[in-house]
């Protein structure tokens, strides 16, 4: 088991703009630290990567294929977060 120490820092992908608002807000009330936040889009594999979060929240758009998911791109440069 790992314990942690300190805030945990997270980003949250997600393409609902309000729904990226009222998680930062909460969150920033928390024992997290707010690293980011981004949609879904071309850029966003190097904006997370660059934040360096412990912790990637997910909320894929619904009409999100397989192959299309930020996620193997992600894995493929970092795999030091929780998903």
């Amino acid at each position: 088991m790992t314990t942690i120490v300190g805030k945990i820092s997270v980003f949250l992908l997600a393409e609902n703009r309000l729904l990226r608002e009222a998680l930062a807000k909460i969150l920033k009330k928390k024992r997290y630290h707010w690293v980011g936040s981004a949609p879904l889009s071309s850029g966003v594999v190097l904006k997370i990567t660059a934040s360096s979060p412990q912790v990637l929240l997910f909320n894929p758009p619904h009409n999100i294929r397989g192959d299309d998911s930020v996620i193997p791109p992600l894995l493929g440069v970092t795999a030091d977060f929780f998903l």
